[in-house]
This record gives structure tokens, sequence and C-alpha cells, in this order.
């Protein structure tokens, strides 16, 4: 059948969609912060050397933490954008999603058994979540 009329196929599509922008959103934040920690253990290594050392005594060991810190925050500020980007694309796809899903009930089309529970209230359990 053809999914642009078949109102349970394009909500389980557009639910497919909205599920996979959820994942690559968890998937970039995660990124984020593991960048995020790791740059906060370089500036603590770097203040633990200033601390600790005379600065001619760990002048190399400083540069090669300066430069990994650099690396660190253009990495961050890239990571932080995307993860931006992944979450706009996410709400687009739950809006589009929901709307669709609103609509159907609306006008008592056929939604999937997931998108119909959760018009009525019902919190539906979520593949790989273990819950709701």
């Amino acid at each position: 059948m053809n999914l642009k009329f078949d109102s349970k196929a394009r909500l389980q599509h557009l639910g497919s969609i909205r599920h996979a922008k959820s994942a690559a959103a968890r998937d970039v934040g995660d990124r984020a912060i593991e960048i995020r920690d790791r740059l906060q253990r370089a500036e603590s290594r770097k203040r633990q050397l200033e601390r600790e050392f005379h600065p001619r005594d760990v002048k190399d060991a400083l540069k090669e933490v300066d430069a990994e810190i650099e690396t660190l925050e253009a990495e961050l500020t890239n990571a932080e954008a995307r993860r931006a980007e992944a979450g706009e694309a996410f709400q687009a796809a739950a809006r589009t999603h929901e709307n669709a899903r609103s609509y159907a009930a609306e006008h008592g089309l056929p939604m999937p058994a997931e998108d119909a529970a959760e018009v009525r209230g019902i919190n539906w359990p979520h593949a790989g979540t273990g819950g709701v």
C-alpha cells in the first residue's frame, strides 16, 4: 500500500524517525560529555603540573597539555554544535510525529498500538529503555 495514504504505516515510519533522531541526539550528547570530561582532566593535569613543579622542569609537558586542551576545546565546540543540531532534528521529528498522531486521532484513522495507547494517555513501554 502507498505509504502516503496508509496512516498506520505512516505513523510507524514517523515514529521510527523520531526514535532514530532521539538516539542520535543521545549519542552526540554522550560524545560532548565525554569530550568535556577529557578536557576537565587535561586542565586538572595542567594545574597539578603548575602547582607541583617549577615551570622550567615541566615546560615540555605543559606545552603538550596546552596543545591537548586546545584540541579538546575545538572538539567540544564542534560536539556542542552537533548536539544542538541533533536536538533540533529530534524536536522537529517529534513535532511531525505528534502532529500526524493528533490528526489521525482526530479523524479516527488507524494507528499503531503504541500511538493509540499514548493518545489515550497510556504509557507504552519503549524498546531498549527497560520500561516506559
